[in-house]
């Protein structure tokens, strides 16, 4: 081999090193600002699922305090409906099951918001120290979100969706045949 063959194979070498370091680093970064993504769209799930405590736990009925906590409201359901559009683009296994999510969080949210308006306001220390009874029954969805993210997250994917795609489809069909929430469910703790 000449040494002209040698300068072109050590440079070849050289730019193939540098575009695998380029491609790496890029992957990595992606992944990271998706995790970040991630983590933001769960906060705001829990900020949502927040607003139907600050509710109870209001000190006044008047004007500003409704108007305050409309806005907490509004604040929480845009923001998920930002991460749903972002999801939307970057990731549709993760937008599926955020979405699902969502509308289960949302399904008792509804209610748990319209029973804890219907409370008086609390008056006194000891009051604050009770527990509403909101349970959003979202454990399963949350679980398979998380699932669904960490799937993605993976650089190199081996693992099929599929799996995770027919543990939505069951989840969906499961809670499309339960009854929907009610104001004696909430009184009960159920």
């Amino acid at each position: 081999m000449g040494q002209t063959a040698a300068t072109i194979l050590g440079a070849v070498l050289a730019a193939g090193v540098a575009l695998s370091g380029y491609v790496l680093t890029q992957a990595w970064n992606r992944r990271e600002r998706r995790a970040r993504t991630y983590a933001e769209a769960l906060s705001a799930m829990r900020d949502y699922q927040e607003v139907p405590y600050r509710i109870y736990r209001r000190q006044a009925s008047d004007a500003e305090t409704r108007d305050r906590l409309g806005w907490l409201r509004g604040e929480a359901a845009s923001k998920i409906s930002f991460y749903l559009a972002i999801l939307e683009m970057e990731s549709p296994l993760a937008w599926l099951a955020y979405r699902d999510l969502r509308n289960q969080t949302r399904r008792r949210g509804a209610l748990f918001s319209d029973w804890a308006w219907q409370q008086s306001p609390i008056d006194n220390d000891s009051s604050m120290a009770l527990n509403p009874p909101f349970r959003h029954d979202n454990n399963d969805e949350e679980r398979l979100c998380v699932a669904c993210m960490r799937y993605d997250l993976k650089v190199l994917n081996w693992r099929r969706r599929r799996p995770l795609v027919a543990q939505m489809e069951i989840l969906r069909s499961r809670r499309e045949s339960d009854a929907p929430p009610s104001f004696d469910e909430v009184e009960r703790g159920v």
